[in-house]
């Protein structure tokens, strides 16, 4: 026989011993396969197993020699047998990728079967299995986790909102019916533009976009209205979920009833009142019973004819000295003055010095213009000689023997001028210049200290600032600070 022939004739043996070849590789595959792989057939209405390979066969705690030629009952308890012969029956009868869940001395995995067909007909399945030991119990801890969250979500007094990208509440804590006696599923796949109030949203949205912008966590106040009709204040921080793009996906809202709170502090801000209105009323009578008393003499000498001219000058300077008192005390009632207008400084701060000068010439008044000269300031005039005539004051009465009092103005940074009083009377402790500005607290021994009040509530209308700095026996400065632009308020 030639060559070539006897190559024709070998031919079928060759292709016999490479399929042995490819089988027995394919087979050595299967066994070291992470996973599993199983095959069966239905035999006289059972279930017999004909293959078995892989590492989770033994993970399991069996081996491929005790699973092939048995059926499902001789393996696992009868209870676990019959649930998966269930889906046995229906990879049988060619149901494509019939999957379940098993779990076999602690270890679970999971299975995917597909039928094989010859002729039209089943002749057996494949399966093939996967571990998924530790993904379930990273499952199990996750739902541990979000119950034990859940469980505080439902059982704490505050409301907690989550709301998605987009707007809708995903989900809404059982307290909201505790808060506003709604149901929470009310306001569940609601967006968040219907269900807040007109007047409240446009605050709320606004803080939802910035959330969303700037992926940080912001707090807000709104009122909305209770079931019942009232009115409730709520306090809300949300707080930005991300993915892991970065992206936000959804904000949590935990939301406080603060109502109560609220109250209560309006409560105390009315005792305050309540308090100063009292200072007040025993500051101002002291103030007022000294005059009256005194008029009150000079009438009952007038009545027997015991009377002198200068009798009616003191009268007249108490009468005035009355007027004074109740014009300081309506001054504080009034709210910002709309009488604003450009006043050149330099000539404000000469008109107030000159009349300082010819009620206290016992003192000498320096007044030092420096780079201001053409400065103007937007102001109520007659409110602003107010103040620098009391200041003015001040540092007189703090110099019984006279002496010299200064006066600068200045330039202090491009938007804002800086006056400046300096003089070199007794001076304050450290204390009570800590208490100047408080209300009725005076830096002489008998006043109500209406005047200092006054003082500071007019900077405050020019939206200035006063400063004090003194020491005992050293004199006191004192800096007014006045912006040149024109105040947003009186605009």
């Amino acid at each position: 026989m030639s060559s070539q022939g006897k190559a024709f004739a070998d031919a079928p043996a060759r292709a016999k011993q490479g399929a042995g070849e490819n089988h027995n590789c394919l087979r050595e595959v299967l066994r070291n396969q992470q996973g599993m792989t199983f095959t069966f057939r239905k035999q006289d209405e059972r279930f017999i197993h004909t293959f078995c390979a892989g590492e989770l066969i033994y993970r399991i705690g069996l081996t491929p020699e005790q699973v092939v030629g048995n059926e499902l009952c001789d393996i696992l308890p009868r209870k676990e047998a019959l649930r998966k012969t269930e889906h046995y029956e229906r990879a049988w009868g060619g149901e494509e990728n019939v999957t379940y869940e098993g779990v076999v001395n602690g270890v679970c995995y999971l299975a995917v079967m597909r039928p094989i067909f010859r002729d039209g007909r089943v002749k057996e399945v494949i399966a093939s299995c996967v571990d998924i030991t530790e993904l379930k119990k990273a499952e199990e801890a996750q739902r541990v986790s979000e119950a034990k969250y859940r469980l505080i979500a439902e059982n704490i007094s505050d409301m907690i909102v989550v709301i998605d990208c987009h707007g809708y509440v995903t989900y809404v804590s059982p307290s909201v019916h505790t808060v506003l006696e709604v149901s929470p599923e009310v306001f569940l796949h609601q967006h968040l533009q219907t269900i807040l109030p007109s007047e409240q949203l446009k605050r709320v949205w606004q803080t939802f976009q910035e959330i969303m912008e700037w992926k940080l966590p912001r707090a807000v106040t709104f009122s909305c209205q209770h079931r019942n009709g009232s009115k409730l204040i709520l306090e809300t921080k949300g707080t930005p979920v991300q993915n892991e793009q970065a992206e936000v996906e959804q904000i949590v809202f935990i939301i406080r009833n603060s109502t109560a709170q609220v109250q209560a502090e309006e409560f105390l801000r009315k005792m305050d009142k309540i308090d100063v209105v009292g200072q007040l009323a025993a500051g101002v009578a002291h103030e007022i019973r000294n005059p009256v008393t005194s008029i009150k003499g000079f009438v009952q000498l007038l009545r027997r004819d015991q009377w002198k001219s200068e009798y009616f000058d003191i009268m007249l300077a108490e009468f005035h000295q009355l007027e004074s008192i109740l014009r300081e005390f309506v001054f504080l009632t009034q709210q910002r003055s709309h009488q604003f207008e450009s006043q050149n400084l330099a000539q404000l701060l000469r008109s107030v010095t000159q009349v300082a000068q010819e009620e206290a010439p016992a003192h000498q008044m320096v007044l030092e213009i420096d780079d201001v000269e053409e400065t103007c300031l937007w102001c109520d005039q007659s409110q602003i000689r107010q103040v620098f005539i009391h200041l003015l004051s001040n540092a007189v009465e703090s110099m019984p023997d006279g002496g010299t009092i200064r006066i600068r103005a200045l330039r202090s940074g491009h938007d804002q001028v800086m006056i400046q009083i300096v003089d070199k009377g007794c001076g304050m402790s450290e204390e009570r210049l800590k208490r100047l500005g408080e209300p009725f607290y005076s830096t002489k021994e008998k006043g109500t200290g209406l005047g200092l009040m006054i003082t500071y509530k007019i900077i405050q209308y020019h939206d200035g600032y006063i400063h004090f700095s003194s020491a005992p026996n050293q004199g006191t400065k004192v800096e007014v600070y006045l912006p040149l632009n024109r105040p947003t308020d009186t605009a």
